[in-house]
């Protein structure tokens, strides 16, 4: 636009020189004609400079509306004097309607313009100022601002160049979400890493806690079998030493009682039948105490064993025979399981005594009717370690094979309460029946010498199962 103003300035000065050089020519006294070529050479010059103007200004609006960035010129004041066909689509304005007002109008912000204004008519140029445009709908939209002053006759003009900025900046948030997303699942990494190890901290030190817990309460049933043990051992040595010095003194009176009943029962022809009950009870009852006192003798000598090797089966067998002779099996099934290949390390007849202590205790367990069954098999030290406990340890190497031998009945079971007792001197559950609490008690201590394992399960209404763990001699 600013080109068609240079060439009407240029036009009229045309005039002027034309009109200047009339004088000229009649003082010259140049004739018409030539008056006339000199001025046809003026209008043809001018002509072609019009032209030349013409081809300019149209490859300079060609070059302008070609923009894709809004352009618009202004004057010092900040009055716009054009604007191009981008920045009139994009602001919504035709240029008629823009043009002599104040830039302002198109700011988001007239303070922000004043300050920005004075700024470039004092430094003339400006570079990439990010600003914010209003359209005709009233709509904001981000530029990048670049600026630019020149001067034309004397007067400056300023070119403002708006570079639309919305999807650079709809760019940088994407990057910068991308950024902060990628930020947080950094974050959220490093929180899941630190929680991970946190939790397998924790769970570390609930494995150890743990682990000092089992340990603890492991310990505290070893030190409660340890006095338990200790207690019976006192038990035991306390009773080793009454028998040995109070049986022979008991038993000597008992044999007197004896053979005073015989010579009543000899010497009165005609005993009365109350007399005949009051004698028979007196021989019972002093059976009853000699073999108390012969469990005694037994129990206290009970202290050095003659260790050889020995079939457990047959061992097995010998006292079933010799209970058989004693308490006759009525009613009872009897089932041998008996798979031991191995020989024991056994003192024969104190074993046998313990089978025959533990067959008894099963057989008076049967009220009625009911199965006893002998096992005998051969295991490894881990079945043993399974069936034993912390215990196995004690008498047994960890790789030591061990020969089982099990006496299990179909009795009345025994209570868990009453199961804490049964290795304890003198405890019986069958006292009316004459039991004297010896058995299991002798049966305990002679295991314990051969340095093996005897633990009792039972069930109340279900049975009892004696199990006996014996080491095994070594292959020729």
């Amino acid at each position: 636009m600013f080109l068609y103003k240079n060439l009407e300035k240029k036009l009229k000065k045309l005039k002027e020189i034309v009109q200047n050089s009339l004088p000229h020519l009649k003082k010259e006294k140049v004739s018409f004609a030539e008056s006339i070529d000199y001025t046809s050479s003026l209008i043809a010059q001018l002509k072609s400079n019009l032209e030349k103007t013409q081809k300019i200004n149209s490859y300079m609006q060609m070059i302008l509306q070609s923009l894709k960035d809004i352009l618009i010129i202004s004057d010092e004041e900040g009055r716009i004097k054009s604007i191009n066909q981008v920045g009139e689509k994009t602001l919504g304005y035709k240029e008629e309607e823009i043009k002599d007002k104040s830039l302002s109008f198109l700011w988001e912000n007239d303070l922000l313009f004043q300050e920005l204004w004075k700024k470039i008519v004092k430094e003339d140029s400006l570079s990439d100022y990010q600003i914010n445009l209003k359209t005709k709908e009233g709509k904001i939209i981000p530029f990048s601002l670049s600026i630019s002053a020149i001067k034309y006759n004397s007067k400056k003009e300023i070119i403002l160049l708006f570079k639309d900025i919305r999807h650079l900046l709809s760019l940088a948030e994407k990057q910068k979400e991308a950024t902060i997303t990628h930020i947080l699942i950094e974050e959220e990494k490093k929180r899941r890493k630190i929680l991970r190890k946190v939790h397998q901290e924790m769970e570390s030190s609930q494995l150890a806690l743990l682990n000092v817990i089992e340990d603890l309460i492991r310990k505290r049933e070893e030190l409660e079998k340890t006095q338990s043990m200790l207690i019976q051992a006192e038990k035991l040595s306390a009773i080793g030493q009454i028998a040995s010095g109070v049986a022979h003194e008991v038993k000597n009176p008992l044999g007197v009682i004896v053979q005073g009943v015989d010579y009543l029962e000899k010497r009165l022809t005609q005993i009365p039948q109350e007399a005949k009950k009051v004698l028979e009870m007196i021989r019972e009852n002093v059976k009853r105490a000699d073999n108390i006192i012969q469990l005694l003798l037994n129990y206290s000598k009970v202290k050095r064993l003659d260790i050889k090797p020995d079939d457990i089966n047959s061992i097995l067998e010998e006292a079933l025979t010799l209970v058989n002779q004693k308490l006759k099996f009525e009613n009872i099934q009897i089932i041998k399981e008996l798979h031991s290949q191995n020989k024991v390390l056994v003192d024969r007849p104190k074993i046998e005594q313990v089978f025959i202590n533990i067959l008894l205790n099963a057989v008076q367990a049967i009220p009625h009717k009911g199965k006893i069954f002998i096992r005998s098999y051969d295991t490894s030290a881990k079945e043993v370690a399974n069936i034993f406990g912390e215990e196995y340890k004690k008498n047994f190497e960890p790789q030591e094979d061990t020969t089982i031998a099990e006496v299990e009945d179909t009795g009345v079971g025994i209570t868990e309460e009453n199961l804490k007792k049964v290795f304890e001197p003198f405890f019986t559950t069958k006292l009316a029946c004459g039991g004297t609490g010896l058995g299991l008690a002798v049966s305990y201590r002679i295991i314990n010498l051969h340095k093996g394992l005897i633990k009792i399960k039972s069930q109340v209404g279900k049975g009892t199962k004696v199990i006996v763990g014996l080491k095994v001699a070594k292959k020729e």
